[in-house]
């Protein structure tokens, strides 16, 4: 009971400015208003929303060769996909992709330490892919397979 308070409150104080920003962008009008608790799916596009505006940020900022923002970001990623896995993570396969993309992002934010802009391409690349077959994998699983 204490370990999931504690983790929310780290998850809000992590991820509140953005879950702000995004309360007016994402706010269902009358008409779109759920009927009852939010279901899976609504809880997986929180997740995935937050995670593709940062990989979006990173991108942009390697165009821009910005490697302090890229190596935030990938910070924020980073803490993100550590709350995912203890929400999502009772599956082996899945926690296997969760691996593949920290140990990416774990390159891609050395990589922004050393300002190596071509190491940031190359290892947001890794991410990217891991994210590509992370997807797959979930797509091709029976439903009853999903994480949750």
């Amino acid at each position: 009971m204490y370990r999931m308070f504690i983790i929310a409150a780290l998850f809000s104080l992590t991820f509140g400015d953005f879950a702000l920003s995004q309360d007016a962008v994402n706010k269902p009008t009358a008409d779109e208003a759920p009927a009852g608790p939010p279901d899976a799916k609504q809880e997986e596009n929180v997740w995935m929303r937050m995670k593709m505006k940062y990989a979006q940020n990173i991108y942009a900022s390697i165009a821009q060769a910005d490697v302090e923002a890229i190596g935030l970001d990938a910070k924020r990623l980073k803490a993100l996909n550590w709350f995912e896995g203890i929400a999502h993570g009772k599956d082996a396969a899945y926690q296997e992709q969760l691996q593949v993309f920290r140990l990416a992002n774990d390159k891609l934010i050395a990589e922004a330490g050393k300002k190596n802009l071509d190491g940031c391409t190359l290892a947001f690349m890794q991410m990217t892919f891991s994210c590509t077959a992370c997807h797959k994998r979930l797509r091709d699983a029976p439903p009853a397979k999903l994480p949750r």
